[in-house]
């Protein structure tokens, strides 16, 4: 996936799930190369907009059911978002 290459080999930096664990805060290493890598600030900010399009939008929903689906659908979209979107980037 493109959101797992290393900036400094080009190789797959990570597991692609192992990325949710990441932010902008913290570093990792490629398990290729070695070399510390992050996430830039801006595109892992905006991964999360499906997420809060979704709580906005519930709050004008009535039916609490239908409301809790489209949550879960935020988060599993803001998710995909933020692996396949935000890049890595080197660290430092």
């Amino acid at each position: 996936m493109g959101g797992t290459t290393c900036p400094y080999c080009g190789k797959s930096a990570l597991a692609w799930w192992s990325k949710f664990f990441y932010n902008p805060l913290s570093e990792g290493a490629c398990r290729v190369c070695g070399e510390p890598f992050t996430l830039p600030w801006a595109p892992a900010m905006a991964a999360y907009i499906p997420f809060v399009l979704v709580v906005l939008v519930g709050f004008l929903m009535v039916d609490a059911y239908l409301w809790a689906q489209m949550l879960a659908a935020g988060f599993v979209a803001s998710g995909v978002v933020h692996v396949v979107w935000v890049p890595l980037v080197k660290s430092g």
